[in-house]
């Protein structure tokens, strides 16, 4: 929860389903998400019966913030910084409520509670996209994925790094460049944008003339479905040849067929000095 007013005010759901953070709008994440006197809306209703759900069956979702859902007043107010992407030209819906999972448990649990009420999802990254991929639905659930942001491996030897999607292109490239390795994909926001929102638009920039696409760096996926399954696509072989080619088709799906939780990179040795 930030202590400035003017940033979009978030508060923790606990595991017993109460609210941690003190300001003028405490409690009015409860009463939309528990179904009050303010959640009169079928779509808020539902969802409300969806979030009381992950409180009470899922105590591990505790670490899960939700920035509040409140549908009139103030509350618009604190989503509304998750509702456009860089797209200029289009005009997105203001999501009922946005969810900032830690974990692929998390947003499995997300994506399972809100298919089953039939609450639109939309995943986001660091929201600099400019196809509209990430653009808030009305009264929509939009997971953003900026909290989970950690590389999970480095390994050397077979030339690959595993990470999550929320960390920056650019900080991933720092941190596999300390190991004397080099990844390749440069978006020209490189310096902003997320690994799972270059995924999701398979977004690339000028080393793509010579290193190819962004899918060609991608060597494996953690995706969750529509339906909150987990499903695991690809490895760390670059000769994966069998069955049908599942990596290459989520990446550039722009999050329509299921959402990247995490993703194997292919790496390569660092190149020598340009001039």
């Amino acid at each position: 929860r930030s202590g400035n007013p003017a940033l979009p005010a978030v508060e923790r759901i606990r595991a017993d389903g109460g609210v941690v953070g003190e300001g003028r709008h405490r409690g009015d994440i409860g009463c939309a998400l528990r179904g009050g006197a303010q959640a009169r809306d079928p779509v808020v209703r539902h969802f409300g019966v969806a979030v009381q759900q992950i409180q009470e069956s899922a105590p591990r979702l505790g670490n899960c913030v939700v920035v509040r859902t409140r549908v009139s007043g103030i509350g618009a107010v604190d989503r509304e910084a998750y509702r456009n992407d860089e797209t200029a030209y289009l005009h997105a819906g203001l999501p009922l409520a946005v969810a900032l999972p830690e974990s692929t448990a998390e947003v499995s649990a997300l994506v399972r509670l809100a298919s089953a009420h039939r609450v639109p999802v939309v995943p986001r990254g660091a929201g600099s996209g400019l196809s509209g991929g990430a653009a808030g639905i009305e009264g929509g659930l939009t997971i953003a994925l900026t909290r989970m942001n950690r590389v999970l491996e480095i390994d050397r030897a077979n030339l690959v790094v595993v990470t999550q999607p929320g960390i920056l292109n650019a900080e991933l490239k720092q941190a596999v460049a300390a190991e004397g390795l080099f990844y390749a994909p440069d978006p020209a926001s490189y310096e902003i944008c997320s690994i799972g929102g270059n995924l999701g638009t398979n977004a690339g920039g000028l080393c793509c003339v010579k290193y190819g696409q962004t899918r060609d760096s991608v060597l494996g996926l953690e995706v969750v479905l529509a339906d909150g399954r987990v499903i695991r696509t690809g490895g760390r072989s670059v000769k994966d040849v069998a069955g049908y080619a599942l990596t290459h088709l989520f990446v550039g799906s722009q999050g329509t067929l299921g959402i990247i939780t995490e993703a194997t990179l292919r790496l390569r040795p660092t190149p020598p000095p340009r001039s």
